[in-house]
């Protein structure tokens, strides 16, 4: 070997940002820059992260720079669902490899490079923390992709394997949460904490050379659709923890978790169940939203959603979900009030088995709620605290969800959530989404079918609406 290729080498080791150059051939903009260096001079490195960043990308090169530049280095990468760590992270890794300037060398299948024996890097799902143990390298790295998604268990068992002074771990994701590990370690003095805003970001300013990052014309996108102060604005926009009071109706953990169920199930048992429940919203201005959620247990459904007041397309909307449910379909919930009663009135003389909810009426559970819109939207909170349901991902609905508050009268313990009205005054959009899920959940509580009676059927076959009871 040449003294000027010991020089090559030597820098490669020492300077990720050279490797990522010289080696893979890539360019990584000056927060990037400043991960990888983190890396290099850190034990632990947390990214706090805004969307659309280049997340993945870094933490890929930063996996090949780490492997590629110390014999028999161990690395092991995971992401929340194994879905997320072979078609996002180890995607990029495997893109990375193929077209480095200089071959990386070894052997790379799905989730894996092995270089030799005891030189590899692995790709392993976060569902079972023993995958996590047993793992000892003079040089280790370990990188979390959304790193907000992992169990503590995870974390604990992989610290594990950091024990020798070469040891590094990156977490790297979005800041969904103000509670659990990857906040946690946020707020920790050892770990060298970066912030990647979407503002600051050169995407935001030089959207022609940077298309791959967040654009200014997202940004202000989002700030429209989801208002400037709720909570998914400030996490995926700002790249900062949200602020969740005691009055947040839907911690954001939650939804990010109800998330993750979805994508867990999603192409396996998704669409697997014997009832299906519709709830309607029906948009009363000109920005709102009619809003169709078919919910199956335990999962909602993609929403399906329409600009604009047009009842006759109203009607439509519905039917068409309903016809899509056929031999399933339980029940429709709709919202009543105003504009919702003609469509309600339809669809029964259709033969559609149809809730009216007016949301202004009493609660049927006085003790502690004083609206039946409060007990509503209490029923699917309590739902999604247990863990019981699957949400998709809905951008829109998860920032409705997450930005609706409640109070609580601390002499009588009557729970009233934040009126639509209130929300708009706060500068957010009517939770349209929001109530149609509430509304679709909330019908598969209050129907009761006698069990010999099967579903509504489509076309001339209805049933009798008498076989069938509900309130």
């Amino acid at each position: 070997m040449t003294e000027q290729e010991r020089t090559f080498l030597k820098q490669c080791k020492d300077d990720p940002v050279f490797f990522a150059k010289k080696v893979l051939g890539v360019e990584p903009w000056a927060k990037q820059r400043e991960i990888m260096e983190s890396v290099r001079d850190n034990p632990n490195t947390i990214v706090v992260s805004a969307n659309a960043q280049g997340k993945s990308w870094v933490s890929a090169a930063i996996v090949l720079w780490f492997l590629s530049t110390r014999r028999d280095a161990l690395v092991l990468t995971s992401a929340p669902t194994w879905r997320q760590v072979i078609s996002v992270l180890w995607a990029e890794i495997t893109k990375m490899y193929h077209s480095s300037r200089f071959p990386i060398g070894g052997d790379i299948t799905t989730g894996k490079i092995q270089l030799g024996p005891k030189w590899y890097a692995l790709g392993l799902p976060s569902s079972e923390e023993v995958r996590f143990q047993g793992y000892h390298s003079e040089d280790i790295l370990i990188v979390f992709d959304e790193a907000a998604g992992i169990s503590p268990e995870i974390f604990t068992a992989a610290a594990g394997n950091l024990t020798s002074g070469n040891s590094r771990i990156l977490l790297i994701g979005n800041p969904t949460s103000p509670t659990g590990m990857f906040y946690e370690y946020s707020k920790n003095p050892n770990w060298h904490k970066i912030t990647l805003s979407a503002l600051a970001s050169p995407g935001y300013s030089q959207p022609e050379k940077y298309p791959y990052l967040a654009s200014k014309k997202w940004c202000d996108e989002r700030a429209e659709e989801w208002g400037k102060s709720s909570p998914m604005y400030v996490a995926r926009v700002l790249g900062e923890f949200p602020t969740e009071s005691d009055d947040t109706l839907f911690p954001l953990s939650w939804l990010d978790a109800a998330v993750k169920r979805y994508m867990e199930k999603s192409g396996k048992d998704l669409l697997i169940s014997e009832h299906v429940y519709i709830g309607v919203d029906i948009a009363r201005m000109g920005g709102d939203k009619t809003v169709c959620a078919s919910y199956q247990p335990n999962k909602i459904l993609p929403l399906k959603k329409q600009q604009g007041k047009d009842l006759f397309m109203v009607k439509h909307l519905v039917t068409q979900e309903a016809m899509s449910a056929a031999t399933k379909l339980m029940q429709i919930t709709m919202d009543a009030t105003g504009l919702g009663g003609g469509p309600c009135g339809d669809l029964r003389q259709m033969g559609y088995p149809v809730l009216e909810i007016n949301f202004a009426q009493k609660a049927g559970n006085k003790r502690f709620f004083r609206r039946l819109k409060d007990e509503i939207m209490w029923n699917l909170r309590e739902v999604l605290r247990a863990g019981e349901i699957a949400l998709p991902p809905d951008d829109e609905l998860i920032s409705q969800l997450s930005s609706i508050k409640y109070k609580m009268d601390q002499a009588t313990g009557v729970i009233e959530v934040e009126p639509k009205e209130e929300m708009k005054a706060r500068g957010l959009k009517s939770p349209d989404c929001a109530w149609a899920v509430a509304l679709a959940v909330w019908g598969s509580k209050r129907i009761r079918v006698n069990p010999s009676i099967r579903p509504l059927l489509m076309g001339s076959e209805r049933q009798p609406r008498e076989d069938r009871q509900w309130y």
